[in-house]
């Protein structure tokens, strides 16, 4: 534990974080000193029980500490550097969900910087006996720490019995087949199907398969795996690389997500691939994936550099060769080499409905993917998986889920899968449990279950059932075109009432 000043700590935060000239460079070894740092500061693990992320917007922050992969693990301590000082309040509520019930971070600390000011510590939110608290406290004494309680995490995260964890997204053991087959015998894999129906989950139960027997699947060794989600803002450069002015200001070559996944040896999976742009920024990568090498492009400006090459190894394992030059004060002439193992994979999900409304991969870049269809399951499997989340509901409430799900299921514009749906019941349930918050009185709570006559109780149960559907699905229902969303309406109204169908549509201009 260091026994510098708090002035000498904040100080050294601040230097170590603006050596990372791009903050939002998509690169996965930026924050090494300052993990190290911090590991060596607070007395802990650097390379498992810390994450760090820059968030560009406090929207962000779910995305970035929920990722897929080892950032679910448990974390000591988590730090989102916030790209601006007003964020912090906005911050302080996704932040503190990693900490409370069902959270994976024991700390959670926002790290901002007023305009042209120094960088700083301003808020952390800590479980109660988390390990960071104390050497948080001596090192960084005017930083305010909000606590949450373990006792009241533990009895919010005891598992209920029929609790959504436990309901399996995917039971066709045919597409579980064909993902495994597809990635032990392809180096690109996307699972392609409507939101909610369990691809990110499939691909991280099959990729632990594979971690945990590797040659089962006729891989020679246990593979790592670098999860990241796609924006719409990225480039060629986010992706594979491109050049960029470095932390010495000398405009250099850096490698993307995926040159970046070769170096270290690690799979890429891009989860929900089409937020952004691919058949945009894929660039080079379309003639590698067609098994040729490819030049990506100089290593820097200086007359001779060499070029940075993308190819294939014979070998099971990727290797670079000359990477580390792209860093050091002499590039030299050799031909810099990104070379992918035959045991590496490029894997990735990707919302057939999103296909509709933002970007669609082009043919070229289709054929590039195996592409595993994962769709929906049927009306009578999601009847019987949904049986365990209604116990104590009123039959409405089991009705009404499913009748919109088969809506959904069989639109062509607006098809979703359960796990949107499966959430429902609880939000009903909260609805009765808590009748301050739902403005019920605690009479009608105790008549409601069972309650087979029209009545306000009866009134609220669609009250909370469209609340709950307009919470899951309205994002997907605003991008719908007018006649679409008409069209719609025709079939859930009856389910829900007219009157509440229009308070819906009334809401979604504000999803977007």
């Amino acid at each position: 534990m260091s026994t510098t000043t708090p002035q000498d700590m904040s100080g050294q935060l601040n230097e170590i974080i603006n050596q990372v000239r791009d903050l939002s460079a998509p690169s996965v070894t930026k924050f090494d000193d300052l993990r190290d740092w911090l590991a060596r500061v607070l007395g802990i693990s650097p390379s498992k029980s810390i994450a760090i992320y820059y968030v560009s917007k406090p929207g962000n922050l779910d995305v970035r500490f929920t990722q897929p992969g080892s950032i679910n693990e448990h974390k000591t301590l988590g730090l989102a550097a916030l790209a601006e000082e007003s964020h912090l309040a906005a911050s302080i509520l996704p932040a503190s969900r990693f900490v409370g019930p069902g959270g994976h971070i024991d700390c959670m600390a926002l790290c901002a910087r007023p305009h042209e000011g120094n960088w700083s510590i301003r808020k952390v939110i800590a479980r109660e006996g988390s390990a960071a608290i104390a050497p948080i406290r001596q090192n960084f004494p005017s930083v305010s720490i909000e606590t949450v309680p373990a006792a009241s995490i533990a009895a919010a995260t005891r598992s209920p019995a029929g609790s959504l964890s436990a309901v399996p997204l995917v039971s066709d053991d045919r597409v579980k087949r064909m993902v495994r087959l597809a990635i032990a015998s392809a180096p690109a894999v996307m699972l392609v199907g409507p939101p909610g129906t369990g691809k990110t989950t499939l691909l991280e139960e099959i990729v632990k398969e594979i971690q945990s027997d590797p040659p089962a699947y006729g891989f020679r060794r246990e593979p790592s795996t670098l999860w990241v989600t796609p924006e719409e803002s990225w480039t060629t450069r986010d992706l594979v690389g491109g050049e960029t002015v470095d932390e010495k200001s000398r405009i250099r070559f850096r490698p993307g997500y995926a040159l970046e996944s070769i170096r270290r040896d690690e799979w890429l999976v891009l989860d929900e691939a089409n937020r952004a742009d691919m058949d945009r920024i894929f660039g080079g990568l379309l003639t590698w994936l067609a098994g040729h090498s490819v030049e990506l492009g100089r290593a820097s400006t200086e007359v001779g550099s060499p070029s940075v090459v993308l190819g294939w190894n014979d070998a099971a394992e990727s290797r670079c060769e000359g990477a580390e030059r792209l860093q050091a004060d002499e590039v030299g002439s050799d031909t810099i080499r990104f070379l992918a193992g035959r045991e590496w994979r490029l894997l990735g999900t990707y919302n057939a409905l999103d296909a509709q409304r933002i970007f669609r991969f082009g043919q070229a870049l289709g054929r590039r993917f195996v592409r595993v269809p994962v769709s929906a399951m049927s009306v009578e499997e999601f009847r019987q998986a949904l049986d365990s989340q209604l116990d104590g509901l009123p039959p409405t409430v089991g009705d009404v889920v499913v009748g919109i799900y088969q809506v959904h299921r069989e639109s062509k514009v607006a098809q979703l899968g359960p796990a949107l749906f499966f959430w429902i019941p609880e939000y009903v349930r909260k609805g009765f449990q808590l009748p301050r918050l739902s403005g019920l009185s605690t009479t009608t709570e105790s008549s409601v279950a069972g309650s087979s006559s029209a009545s306000p109780e009866e009134a609220l149960v669609f009250q909370l059932l469209t609340e709950a559907y307009v919470s899951s699905a309205g994002v997907w229902l605003a991008r719908l075109e007018t006649d679409e969303l008409d069209r719609l309406g025709a079939l859930i109204a009856p389910l829900i009432s007219e009157q509440e169908w229009t308070w819906l549509v009334n809401l979604l201009p504000s999803l977007g």
